[in-house]
C-alpha cells in the first residue's frame, strides 16, 4: 500500500484550530483585563467574534471535511480513513477526480457513482510538492489508474 494523502492533515484538522481559536480567546480575554477594571465597549469583541465565525465556517467547509488518510491499495482500490472509520473504494465506482490548488498540496475530490460510508464525494489533501504551481504527480497518477480501472471493467 502507498499513502497518497498528506501527513500534514493532522496539523490542519487538529492543531491549527486550537491555535486559531485559542489566540482569539486570549485576544478577547486580554481586552477584559487590559484597562485595569474600566468597562470595555461590547463593540471591541466584534472583531474576535467575526474572526471566530469566519474560522469556523472556513475550517468546517475546507478542512474538517477532508479524509484523514488515503492509501492506494492495489491497481483498483483506495482505502479511505476518516474519523476512525474505513472504506474501500473501487476505481470503477469513481465518476470524477477533481483537484483544486487551494494549498501547496492541493485538495482532491473523488465523486462516486454509488455513495459510500462518507457520502457521494470524498475529499483529501494530496501529498505536497516542491513547486506550488506545478502539476501534482500523485493526482495525475491517480487519474490514470482510475481511467485504466474503468477500461478494464468496460472491456
Amino acid at each position: 500500500m502507498k499513502r497518497i494523502s498528506s501527513k500534514i492533515i493532522v496539523f490542519q484538522k487538529r492543531i491549527f484550530p486550537v491555535i486559531w481559536f485559542g489566540f482569539l480567546a486570549v485576544f478577547a480575554g486580554s481586552m477584559l483585563f487590559a484597562k485595569g477594571g474600566q468597562r470595555v465597549s461590547p463593540f471591541a469583541f466584534f472583531f474576535p467574534l467575526v474572526m471566530a465565525g469566519f474560522g469556523f465556517i472556513f475550517m468546517r467547509k475546507l478542512v474538517w471535511s477532508l479524509a484523514d488518510e488515503v492509501w492506494l491499495c492495489d491497481d483498483e482500490t483506495l482505502l479511505i480513513k476518516k474519523s476512525g472509520r474505513e472504506e474501500r473504494i473501487e476505481f470503477p465506482n469513481v465518476v470524477n477526480v477533481g483537484w483544486s490548488n487551494f494549498n501547496n498540496a492541493g485538495n482532491v475530490t473523488l465523486t462516486l457513482r454509488t455513495p459510500g460510508a462518507f457520502g457521494r464525494e470524498v475529499s483529501f489533501m494530496a501529498q505536497s510538492r516542491l513547486w506550488p504551481f506545478a502539476r501534482n504527480e500523485v493526482v495525475d497518477d491517480l487519474i490514470l489508474r482510475i481511467d485504466a480501472g474503468r477500461h478494464r471493467v468496460n472491456a
